[in-house]
């Protein structure tokens, strides 16, 4: 009998098994149309561009809908409903702030604006949406060094 856990018998994450080795130029990237040209920036040719490098410190999401058929009661399919991301970005020089007119997002930084969630392995450049859609809520909490800019 063979032993198959995780971990297990040389079988542990990054080997055959489990997915690819390469797993140290695995890359996110957090894309946003600010200006509203219906382009995204490259991501990787600039740091400035990724909203993720150096600034992403969490990230949720919640599938849009929970179930595909309804209870006997109601009968039919459900809806189908919006799902969410909820990503949280520090925030010390203020960038997120919509009211910072020294932002270099300044007067664009807003709700309504169309981001671009996903993962990149470098070694191929293949690219996984993990998440697209358009910016419901920028929440900035924190003071200080520890401020904040929560995306939904």
């Amino acid at each position: 009998m063979t032993d198959n856990r995780y971990g297990v018998t040389g079988h542990k994450y990054g080997t055959g098994k489990y997915g690819p080795s390469d797993l140290t130029t695995l890359l996110y990237g957090l894309v946003v149309d600010w200006n509203d040209d219906a382009k995204y920036p490259e991501i990787f040719t600039s740091s400035l561009n990724n909203e993720a490098f150096s600034r992403m410190t969490a990230f949720s999401t919640k599938r849009g809908r929970a179930e595909f058929i309804r209870d006997s009661d109601q009968g039919g399919f459900a809806p189908y409903l919006t799902g969410q991301a909820k990503i949280t970005l520090t925030n010390q020089d203020d960038r997120y702030n919509p009211l910072n007119i020294a932002s270099p997002l300044y007067p664009n930084c807003a709700p309504g604006k169309f981001a671009r969630f996903f993962v990149k392995l470098g070694s191929t450049g293949t690219e996984q949406d993990l998440f697209v859609g358009q910016i419901e809520d920028i929440e900035l909490v924190g003071w200080g060094d520890d401020r904040r800019a929560i995306i939904t």
